[in-house]
């Protein structure tokens, strides 16, 4: 499975990118989705997405996330648990198998439109992502 990242400023087409992309067969793309692992390495400060996460850092990432899915109704958090992971590229790889095995579609690119957050496309790409950019 190979991950990707849309991202761009508001209104530059980042919406239509992802809900074109998800109408693809083999392509599975969330608008707005996952965006809590980002939001709390930037909270936390963690900036190395491959480093081991304290146990305090990992229970805020996972309460979060959970807090996330149940507000979009989509139950993919009951798939891992916190044993499961143990950096945010852990956590990553964990959520898009998940979001995968939830679209129903067997996607070989699976993928997340964010807006306004350009501080992760580096450490994406450092984790081997593929970044469209609008």
């Amino acid at each position: 499975m190979k991950k990707f990242l849309v991202n761009g400023e508001k209104r530059s087409g980042t919406t239509f990118m992802a809900n074109f992309l998800n109408s693809q067969e083999n392509i599975v793309c969330y608008a707005d989705f996952v965006k809590t692992p980002f939001l709390i390495a930037k909270k936390l400060n963690i900036n190395d997405y491959k480093r081991k996460l304290i146990e305090q850092e990992k229970n805020i990432l996972y309460s979060n996330f959970k807090a996330q899915c149940d507000g979009m109704n989509i139950p993919i958090y009951k798939n891992f648990s916190q044993e499961n992971f143990f950096s945010i590229d852990d956590f990553l790889n964990l959520a898009f198998r998940a979001i995968a095995d939830f679209s129903g579609k067997s996607a070989e690119l699976v993928g997340i439109k964010m807006t306004n957050y350009p501080e992760n496309i580096i450490k994406l790409l450092e984790l081997n992502y593929k970044i469209i950019y609008l």
